[in-house]
């Protein structure tokens, strides 16, 4: 079951993608290997999806800014 993130949580995931899109790195959370290393890595299948929606949304905001 997917895990509900709290605000900060939310709010570091998502500059996280900001960073990511700063840097560089394409829209690929895969590729971001601090969210993976310290969010996505351990949990079951469909757990990390709110971590990647958080980032993707930060990647994409900065895209447009």
């Amino acid at each position: 079951m997917a895990k509900r993130l709290t605000k900060k949580e939310r709010e570091i995931l998502y500059n996280l993608g900001v960073t990511a899109f700063k840097n560089g790195l394409p829209a690929i959370p895969a590729n971001d290997k601090e969210l993976m290393e310290k969010y996505i890595k351990g949990c079951q299948v469909g757990e990390g999806l709110p971590y990647i929606k958080a980032w993707v949304k930060g990647w994409h905001s900065a895209n447009l800014a």
